[in-house]
C-alpha cells in the first residue's frame, strides 16, 4: 500500500504550536517566535533557531532555508528580502571603525546584548537601563542609541561580544545592578505565553534607525514656448467664448424691451376700449398698468421699465424703449382701414 504524502493534519509531536518554519513539522528542541528586524518573527525548533545555525556558514545556512520557504509560500515580501539581506552583514564581524560616544557605556551594553540574547524583549531592558542610570554623573545613553544596539545584533557573532564574567560597570563609578549576564544566545525569542513587546513595541524597536533624506524635484520655470502656448491657447478660447457671452447678453436685453413693449401696448388698448386713442393720458396708462414708467418724451429706457409714448390719436400710437447696450426698439401702430402693427430695433432690424 503506498504511503501517504506527508500532512500537519494531526501530526504526531506538533501540538498547539504553530510548526517550525523550515522543518515544516515539530522539529527538534522547543517551539519558539523568533524575532527578527524589520518588524519580522517566525517560528522555529530549537535546533534552527539556535546561535549555532544562526551563525552557520557565516548566515548563508538560515538565509537560505528562510529564502526558500518563503518564496515557494508566494510571501517573500520586500521587508523579508532585505532582512535576509542584512543577516550576513550582521553575523559578519565588522571591520574597525570610528567608535561613536556610545561605545564609553562598553559593559551596559555587553549587559543589554546578554539579556536580549535570553530573549528578553527590548522596550523594558532599554527602560529598566536608563532609569537606573538616570541619576549617574555621566549621562545614559539614548534610547535611540540602545534601539541601533538591539538592531545591530552583535551577540550573533562568534561570541566576541558576548558578556564577560564579573561584576559589570557602566557610567563611571556606579554599579550596575542588573540582572547577571548569562550565557551568549541568539536573538530575541518571545514565548507564545509570555509577555512579549506590543506590537508598538516590535514596530519602534525594528525600523530602520536612519531614513534618507526625502528626495526633492529639481524646480524649473517655465520656457518661453511653453508660455507662448498657453497665451494663444487663452486667446483662441477667449476669442470663441467672449462674442458669444456678449451674444447672449444682447439677446436678453433685447427680449425684456420686446416684452416691455408688449405690455406697454396691451395696457393702451385696454385704455382705448372706452375712449379711443386720442383720450387716453399717461394717467389712465398707470391705472392700468403700474408696473411700467410712462412718459411722453424720449429717453426711456428698458432697463428702468419705461416706455416713450408719442403720437397718440385715432389713428394710432407709437411706443419707444431703449436696451442699455443703445438699441432703441419701437412698436408703431396704424390704425387705418386695415391695422397694422411695425415693430422695429434699428436699421434693418426687426422683431
Amino acid at each position: 500500500m503506498p504511503s501517504m504524502p506527508r500532512t500537519l493534519y494531526k501530526a504526531r509531536g506538533l501540538g498547539k504550536r504553530p510548526p517550525c518554519a523550515i522543518c515544516m513539522g515539530p522539529g527538534h528542541g522547543a517551539r519558539e517566535k523568533l524575532k527578527l528586524p524589520f518588524g519580522i518573527s517566525v517560528w522555529l525548533c530549537g535546533e534552527h533557531r539556535s546561535p549555532e545555525f544562526l551563525r552557520s556558514r557565516a548566515g548563508r545556512d538560515f538565509v537560505a532555508s528562510l529564502s526558500g520557504v518563503w518564496s515557494a509560500a508566494g510571501c517573500m515580501t520586500a521587508a523579508r528580502h532585505r532582512l535576509l539581506m542584512g543577516h550576513q552583514g550582521r553575523i559578519t564581524p565588522p571591520g574597525p571603525a570610528v567608535r561613536p560616544g556610545s561605545y564609553a557605556w562598553p559593559d551596559l551594553r555587553r549587559e543589554a546584548e546578554a539579556r536580549w540574547a535570553r530573549g528578553e524583549p527590548a522596550a523594558p531592558v532599554i527602560a529598566e537601563l536608563r532609569r537606573r542610570h538616570a541619576s549617574d554623573p555621566a549621562r545614559a545613553p539614548s534610547v535611540r542609541t540602545m534601539q541601533r544596539w538591539f538592531a545591530e545584533g552583535r551577540w550573533l557573532t562568534d561570541g566576541t561580544t558576548g558578556p564577560r564574567t564579573g561584576p559589570i560597570r557602566a557610567g563611571g563609578d556606579a554599579p550596575s545592578e542588573g540582572p547577571v549576564a548569562g550565557e551568549d544566545g541568539g536573538p530575541t525569542v518571545i514565548p507564545q505565553d509570555g509577555n512579549g513587546d506590543t506590537d508598538t513595541e516590535v514596530r519602534a524597536m525594528t525600523r530602520p534607525m536612519c531614513r534618507p533624506a526625502p528626495s526633492r524635484a529639481p524646480q524649473r520655470g517655465f520656457t518661453f514656448v511653453e508660455v507662448l502656448v498657453v497665451t494663444i491657447i487663452i486667446g483662441l478660447l477667449a476669442a470663441v467664448l467672449i462674442p458669444a457671452v456678449l451674444g447672449q447678453q444682447e439677446r436678453a436685453q433685447g427680449g425684456t424691451a420686446q416684452s416691455l413693449l408688449r405690455s406697454g401696448a396691451s395696457a393702451i388698448e385696454s385704455a382705448a376700449v372706452d375712449a379711443g386713442y386720442a383720450a387716453i393720458t399717461t394717467a389712465k396708462l398707470r391705472e392700468v398698468e403700474p408696473n411700467v414708467a410712462w412718459q411722453t418724451d424720449s429717453g426711456a429706457t428698458s432697463s428702468a421699465n419705461a416706455i416713450s409714448v408719442s403720437g397718440l390719436s385715432d389713428a394710432g400710437y407709437t411706443l419707444a424703449t431703449t436696451t442699455p447696450d443703445g438699441r432703441t426698439f419701437t412698436l408703431v401702430k396704424d390704425a387705418g382701414t386695415v391695422p397694422t402693427v411695425t415693430r422695429t430695433c434699428g436699421p434693418d432690424c426687426s422683431w
